[in-house]
């Protein structure tokens, strides 16, 4: 029989419901119980629904949700959706065993009637599978395409990754081919170095890196979710384990070019922050070059796939094997949620 319990907080029964589900479900970093547990833990959040749903007394599917206030609006959304690439359900490796269309809305209608303070909830970042498994909240909901993200599945070697872009398209083959030319050439004339060194919370790289990335993305007029929230929650996520958080450097010359931080998380490569610093050597696709290097040395890590994470930059294409539509899905309650659902609306049509 189906049933579910919400937590109010991380309490040692939620803790422990969720560890366990992770053993056994398809869901990505971005809702691993450590990860959230940051999240709230740094932005001191209470307003936190955690929906477990049960089989009899198995966990098959786990919601990390929040209410978040924005002006007049309460809005219930997954936890950390400012700061996470994606935002999904758990979902057990029997999930839809169990449930169909019908149960699962019925379902999600108790949970709703529950959670009785927002106006409008609004499911954001959502991929259409959750590595092996499809989103229910794709599957069975009305929601909308508005991006897309670019994957690459990782071969056993360099050599056939090459191979295999090739015979995907001659022109993103050539691209990454000329950009291995221009690093040939930059090695004839200086020295050129890779790095790759675990994210240590007592240096200062991932805090050079987060400044530097703001000041840029500043300077470029663009919106930024970094700050020194996002710095804590990795340094204490490193502390836990520090095999998992990566700062990726090219040097030329003795001098930092272009790093990155990343994460590995289930043998995938998060091309998270990415940082191109001013240099004189920008005619040799510096940026291409180090993430060439990147999947170099994740195909030496044996990982089994590498994500650029939110955007569809047109650079991130020629690298990519897979290309996946983003989703989001919303819908309100009550007046005020209604006008604000009408006004989103508007607002993502006239975007696009």
């Amino acid at each position: 029989m189906l049933h579910f319990q919400i937590f109010r907080t991380l309490n040692n029964k939620c803790e422990s419901e969720w560890k366990k589900l992770e053993k056994q479900s398809y869901y990505n970093f971005f809702q691993s119980y450590n990860y959230i547990k940051e999240i709230i833990d740094n932005n001191n959040k209470k307003n936190i629904y955690i929906i477990i749903i049960y089989n009899k007394n198995e966990a098959i599917a786990l919601f990390p949700l929040e209410v978040k206030k924005y002006f007049i609006f309460k809005i219930l959304q997954w936890i950390g959706t400012k700061k996470s690439d994606y935002c999904n359900p758990i979902i057990s490796n029997n999930f839809y065993n169990n449930i169909d269309k019908k149960i699962f809305l019925t379902l999600w209608k108790d949970i709703l009637n529950k959670i009785d303070n927002f106006d409008l909830y609004y499911f954001n970042n959502q991929l259409i599978k959750i590595e092996e498994s499809e989103n229910p909240f794709v599957k069975f909901f009305d929601a909308k395409i508005f991006s897309k993200i670019f994957q690459i599945q990782l071969p056993e070697t360099f050599d056939k990754y090459k191979r295999k872009i090739k015979e995907k398209d001659k022109k993103y083959f050539y691209e990454i081919h000329r950009t291995l030319i221009k690093l040939d050439n930059l090695k004839k004339i200086y020295p050129v170095e890779f790095y790759a060194n675990k994210l240590n919370s007592k240096d200062l790289k991932l805090k050079n890196l987060v400044k530097d990335k703001i000041q840029q993305l500043k300077n470029e007029n663009k919106k930024s979710n970094l700050d020194q929230d996002f710095i804590k929650i990795y340094e204490n996520l490193s502390i836990l384990n520090n095999d998992n958080y990566f700062i990726t450097q090219l040097k030329i010359d003795g001098k930092i070019v272009a790093e990155c931080f990343g994460i590995i998380y289930k043998d995938t490569f998060y091309y998270f922050i990415p940082l191109l610093l001013p240099n004189e050597y920008s005619n040799f696709k510096i940026g291409k070059i180090l993430i060439l290097k990147i999947i170099e040395w994740c195909i030496y890590k044996k990982l089994k796939k590498f994500d650029f994470g939110l955007g569809s930059e047109s650079y991130k294409k020629y690298f990519s094997n897979i290309s996946i539509p983003m989703y989001r899905h919303n819908d309100y309650r009550g007046i005020k949620g209604f006008f604000l659902f009408i006004f989103l609306r508007l607002f993502f049509f006239f975007k696009l």
